[in-house]
């Protein structure tokens, strides 16, 4: 995966996007009434607290890696090692996997009173945001071995701003009045997923055609091409596309997330002029890492 092929945005965007996404997160728990804590959140099955207590979690992960890849750890055997089984196994494990990323959030937040969560929370959110502020220019086309192929890490910047943006809205979105995604991440999460075509869209085989995507708030244009032995992709307009879809940059990414359903996209803020229905079967086709 080339850098400026893959990643059109500026590197350093897309580190001080993560840290604006951790300061609103930590703003958010911060102030997060007692409760609320218990009130559903918009993740399936998990409450407002056990996505807390998930981010938590997950801090200390993102940390490790990002910090292990700062000093240059991202391409080394043992990375390619790992890479390579978790394109072996990933699709065998996954029902596993995230049997166990949902069931211990839940635990934790169960036997953990809030006050503890939230004050874990707030220490892993320190420690990644140190780690964030070290990261610099030397280290942004470091490779990282992932799935058999070496990424940038800033597709793994990106996906930290994935997460947290995301676990964001599903709990704004149960608990304040207005919720939406922030100007960072509209920016930076429209080209994730399209950097992250070969890891995240799985379409069907009997899918065939060329999908235009022209987004708002900030504007962006991209374009996927089914039908070949992989799905092929580009920036900007192509021409006779089989579907146009357009929208605001926030709908799309909640749509591609699962955050809304094609249907209810597509009947509200998307627009798709052309083959609605292969507009969308490739909005449902996309699974997060």
């Amino acid at each position: 995966m080339d850098t400026s092929e893959h990643l059109p945005l500026i590197p350093g965007d897309i580190r001080d996007g993560a840290l604006a996404e951790l300061r609103r997160l930590r703003a958010y728990v911060d102030a997060l009434p007692l409760d609320k804590w218990s009130e559903p959140s918009a993740a399936a099955g998990w409450t407002v607290g056990d996505v807390v207590a998930h981010l938590n979690l997950t801090f200390g992960l993102y940390r490790r890696l990002l910090g292990s890849v700062a000093e240059g750890g991202g391409s080394s055997n043992l990375w390619r090692t790992i890479g390579k089984a978790a394109e072996r196994i990933a699709p065998a494990a996954s029902p596993v996997l995230n049997s166990v990323n949902s069931a211990l959030p839940k635990l934790l937040d169960r036997t953990l009173a809030p006050e503890v969560i939230r004050g874990q929370f707030d220490a892993s959110a320190r420690q990644l945001t140190q780690t964030l502020e070290r990261v610099g220019p030397e280290d942004y086309n470091r490779p990282v071995w992932y799935v058999g192929g070496p990424y940038p890490f800033t597709f793994f910047l990106a996906l930290t701003v994935n997460e947290m943006a995301l676990h964001g809205w599903d709990m704004e979105s149960r608990t304040a009045e207005v919720a939406d995604l922030d100007a960072a991440a509209r920016r930076i999460l429209p080209w994730f997923y399209w950097s992250g075509t070969p890891l995240m869209l799985q379409l069907p085989k009997d899918v065939k055609g060329t999908i235009q995507v022209a987004l708002s708030e900030p504007g962006a244009a991209m374009w996927w091409r089914a039908g070949g032995e992989k799905v092929e992709q580009g920036r900007e307009m192509t021409p006779h596309p089989d579907v146009s879809i357009r929208g605001d940059s926030a709908t799309f990414i909640l749509t591609l997330s699962g955050r809304m359903t094609p249907a209810t996209a597509l009947g509200d803020a998307l627009t798709a002029t052309g083959d609605r229905t292969l507009a969308e079967r490739f909005l449902a086709s996309w699974r997060l890492l």
